[in-house]
């Protein structure tokens, strides 16, 4: 995997693993709402102190440097709303 895609393979990862499903399903893509590639400039061109939070689906996502990805659910987006979709269903 190339580096500058690193910060967006590791969203996406934390997202799969909160929603429990494979990172290839995570939807909508990680590019339509954030340009992956501004963050890797921003967090590599600062120093471990930086913060950056946007929306993301359901969930607020803060990058606390460029290691760490965090995860915080958006209060008007429970499961029943799709908030950008990643909705996901199960079959039953």
């Amino acid at each position: 995997m190339q580096e500058d895609h690193d910060i967006g393979y590791r969203i996406i990862e934390a997202i799969a693993t909160r929603e429990g499903i494979d990172p290839l399903d995570v939807d909508p893509p990680l590019h339509d709402a954030v340009d992956v590639g501004a963050l890797e400039d921003v967090l590599r061109s600062t120093n471990d102190s930086t913060s950056i939070s946007f929306e993301y689906g359901r969930y607020t996502v803060h990058l606390d440097g460029p290691e760490s990805v965090q995860l915080t659910p958006r209060p008007e987006c429970d499961s029943s709303t799709a908030c950008g979709s990643q909705s996901h269903h199960s079959e039953a």
